[in-house]
């Protein structure tokens, strides 16, 4: 049995699209398309995995509605106009989503469609995690510097200041607080 021409390339065409969909399943970003109404007509496993969303429950609904901080999202992401047409201003967008009581960011980038946009985006929530830790220790590693550097600064001053002002046991003060200081700030390093 042969095929006409374009059976043939209907089957092609019915191939590539198939594999298409199965490579779509498979991404591990979470992909979204959102029509040019807000209506979110594509939504990935891995999108659903990521923010808990189940496809069926919101495709075909506007994102406004099923997407808590959609407006406030979408305003920040940034949509190029075709794929891979990057400058240096077309980078992922960090947001956060609040889902049934859960916090999650998303790092989010768009490509715009003729009818709508579609959007990629993974979860960085853990790493955002990691940059609030790191951030709280380098504050608190820093307050706790300042003040025996401080108590230093002060002493020394002091010193260098006030030397034939003193008393003996003040200067003698000032010295032991310098020495004490100085070990508390070698422990904290």
């Amino acid at each position: 049995l042969r095929l006409s021409a374009a059976e043939s390339a209907a089957r092609a065409a019915a191939a590539e699209r198939e594999y298409a969909a199965r490579v779509l399943e498979a991404v591990g970003d979470g992909i979204a398309g959102v029509d040019r109404d807000g209506v979110i007509r594509l939504w990935n496993p891995a999108a659903e995995a990521i923010t808990g969303l189940r496809s069926d429950a919101i495709c075909n609904h506007p994102a406004e509605e099923m997407i808590p901080g959609w407006p406030e999202i979408v305003t920040r992401v940034p949509v190029a106009r075709r794929p891979g047409d990057a400058d240096d201003s077309w980078t992922a967008e960090t947001v956060p989503l609040e889902i049934q009581g859960r916090e999650i960011w998303l790092s989010m980038v768009g490509v715009s469609l003729g009818d709508g946009i579609v959007y990629a985006f993974r979860d960085v929530t853990r790493d955002r995690r990691l940059e609030e830790l790191r951030a709280q220790f380098v504050a608190t590693i820093s307050h706790e510097l300042r003040t025996p550097l401080a108590s230093l600064h002060g002493a020394a001053m002091t010193l260098l200041e006030r030397q034939d002002e003193l008393h003996e046991q003040t200067r003698r003060d000032l010295l032991d607080m310098i020495a004490g200081q100085s070990k508390r700030l070698a422990a904290l390093t």
